[in-house]
């Protein structure tokens, strides 16, 4: 009903774009007024069909027997009647659904076959992915690092490593540790690598997570770090403070020649008036 009050709003100049539908006298009148043609989800070979049954308006569709709309329009057509005669089809749901993982990954600009490069590459995604679960307030025990040449070119290879850390966290310089060694062991020599990625999975919100009598980092110290770091790069910018491992940039960047210019974001960027 909401999309049938949009559109009546719009059209109308005593509604001024604006039309609230409350009592079932003015429901009636705007589907009335509604071709079927306007009703959102019926396309044009739904509505060319509903007009062969002799149906034109919103108000005779919602008359069509249920079993007929179900045969003709499947269940998509039925929710849709069922919807504009104030039926709910799609349950409300008040709290999303949490996240099972977090994947960070690109394809690189130029092929790779440095190590080295590579690792900065995958740093960079480290940085992102472990942001991610600090924004949500997540911590991860189990990550996945994956490295992949070009699929369409000969020899193609493409490895993965799953890692286990001692314990959850959402610290960067956890994962950096572990990934550098998982790197390691599923690189190879003479590849031109095109892709690398990695995928935080086995996620917990932090405030339900167990202490641990073995777990012997200062976790105070490292949340107050990162929370000065987080806040510095999101006043000015998302790499101000950076790890060593992610700022060369410059081997396995994506390519951006037909990017679009930042004119009200970069002052060297702005629209010149002669």
């Amino acid at each position: 009903m909401a999309k049938v009050a949009n559109k009546i709003a719009k059209k109308s100049l005593k509604a001024n774009g604006v039309l609230a539908l409350y009592e079932q006298k003015h429901i009636e009148e705007a589907l009335k007024r509604t071709e079927v043609k306007d009703i959102w989800g019926i396309g044009y070979q739904y509505s060319k069909k509903l007009n062969e049954f002799g149906v034109s308006f919103a108000n005779q569709f919602i008359e069509l027997d249920e079993l007929f709309l179900r045969k003709h329009f499947t269940i998509q057509g039925l929710n849709i009647a069922r919807e504009l005669k104030g039926v709910p089809c799609i349950e409300l749901q008040l709290f999303s659904e949490p996240k099972k993982s977090i994947t960070v990954s690109r394809s690189f600009g130029n092929s790779v076959r440095n190590r080295e490069d590579i690792f900065g590459a995958l740093a960079n995604h480290i940085v992102i992915a472990c942001k991610k679960l600090r924004q949500e307030q997540l911590e991860a025990q189990y990550f996945t690092v994956y490295l992949s040449t070009s699929y369409h070119k000969g020899d193609f290879y493409s490895e993965s490593i799953n890692i286990r850390l001692p314990y959850y966290s959402c610290y960067t310089p956890d994962y950096l540790k572990y990934a550098k060694l998982a790197l390691i062991k599923i690189f190879k020599e003479n590849k031109d690598y095109k892709k690398c990625g990695i995928v935080l999975f086995d996620l917990k919100k932090r405030s339900i997570l167990p202490s641990n009598l073995f777990d012997f980092r200062e976790i105070q110290k490292e949340n107050s770090i990162t929370s000065v770091v987080d806040k510095i790069n999101d006043l000015n910018g998302m790499f101000t403070i950076n790890f060593a491992d992610s700022f060369d940039k410059k081997a396995w960047i994506a390519k951006r020649g037909f990017v679009s210019k930042k004119f009200s974001t970069n002052l060297n960027e702005l629209i010149e008036v002669k």
